[in-house]
């Protein structure tokens, strides 16, 4: 006989909720309280954005952990883990951060115009557009073709690269021989891609069986809520250092304090 979680309203009250707690605290003052100078490089304009953006995750992955829902915070969490990865390789080469943020943006706009013809042809498809619009798409992608020489890629299928450092995701994370990096990927994709893409152990996350005690189920979620918290948490901090500049008056102490009482719920002995 199977039953299911994630029917209680309350909130959960773990211990890793008074350090994330904390860092939201600490951002939202630093964000949206304190006066922050604009941006004046493109690299400062994409900082800013990542900054945003991993709060908004980082809230997100809250939300959820706090009603019970860590399966899908986890997704989130590795949202947040490449969004960092992928800061980290802007920054990754001394004095060239802003060529690589300007390259960033650029595949940026190439994206939105890849979704945007995906969008068209889908509509066409449906009925919605004429088929006559079909020729104004072949007309700017040969534009595209030639704007964004530089992300093109005979070897895939969409005859694009996959990412606008033309690395994938383990690529950045296993660049300097970062072993902490390495084991973190390993760990997050182990369980968010079974996740993420509703396999077996994805679908089966909210179901426990008798007769094994649902005290066993209770403590798994709870060691799954302070390893999806605990990583979101370390990220989002790592994310507010590749960002320093950019958060004028931030206190670096914080960082380590929290990251200092995070290893002690968790018992990590070596880990960034």
């Amino acid at each position: 006989m199977a039953e299911m979680s994630g029917g209680n309203p309350d909130f959960r009250e773990d211990p890793i909720f008074e350090p994330m707690d904390l860092v939201i605290s600490t951002l939202i003052h630093h964000l949206h309280e304190t006066s922050r100078p604009a941006p004046n490089t493109t690299r400062e304009f994409v900082v800013d954005a990542f900054l945003i953006r991993a709060f908004n995750i980082f809230k997100s992955c809250h939300l959820l952990l706090r009603t019970y829902h860590w399966e899908d915070a986890a997704i989130l969490m590795r949202s947040l883990f490449e969004l960092l990865l992928n800061l980290e390789e802007i920054n990754r080469i001394p004095g060239e951060s802003e060529q690589r943020a300007k390259k960033f943006l650029r595949f940026n706009e190439l994206q939105r115009w890849l979704q945007d013809k995906a969008q068209i042809e889908y509509e066409i498809k449906r009925g919605v557009r004429r088929k006559e619009v079909l020729e104004q798409v072949k007309a700017i992608d040969e534009v595209v073709l030639s704007v964004f020489d530089e992300f093109r890629n005979g070897k895939r299928k969409s005859g694009w690269a996959s990412s606008w450092a033309n690395k994938s995701v383990y690529e950045m994370a296993s660049r300097d021989n970062d072993s902490v990096r390495v084991m973190q990927y390993q760990v997050l994709y182990s369980m968010c891609s079974d996740i993420a893409h509703s396999g077996p152990f994805g679908a089966m996350t909210g179901v426990h069986y008798q007769p094994k005690p649902i005290e066993d189920w209770e403590e798994n979620e709870t060691k799954r809520t302070l390893l999806v918290g605990s990583l979101a948490t370390i990220w989002l901090l790592e994310v507010t250092m590749l960002a320093i500049d950019r958060l004028p008056g931030w206190d670096v102490s914080v960082n380590i304090d929290i990251s200092r009482h995070i290893k002690r719920l968790n018992g990590w002995q070596h880990d960034k």
